[in-house]
């Protein structure tokens, strides 16, 4: 589990990207970072999306040309749906606040 905490914030407010917190406590913590702060989510979110590129292109190659492992195939694509809950959750967290 990795959690993001902002050197803006006073440590009592953390960012968990495990599927944890809410929209709205997303969109209050964009509020809230920083030009380095925003930086590092950007490059994160660099790196979750090469990472799940490469593993969409494994999984589309194990499938296609190769027998199917029933343990393997499955351990790959539950792992591409954890970095794509991550990247929308850091996407969200760096949209402009809409009701601005």
């Amino acid at each position: 589990m990795q959690t993001f905490r902002p050197a803006s914030a006073t440590g009592k407010r953390t960012l968990s990207l495990n599927g944890e917190g809410s929209e709205r406590s997303l969109r209050e913590m964009n509020s809230i970072l920083g030009e380095e702060e925003s930086e590092r989510y950007r490059q994160r979110l660099a790196a979750l999306r090469l990472e799940h590129r490469d593993l969409d292109q494994v999984i589309t190659h194990l499938v296609a040309h190769l027998p199917a492992d029933r343990l393997l195939i499955p351990r790959l694509k539950k792992r591409r749906l954890q970095l794509r809950d991550q990247i929308e959750k850091i996407e969200m967290l760096l949209a402009p606040d809409e009701s601005a």
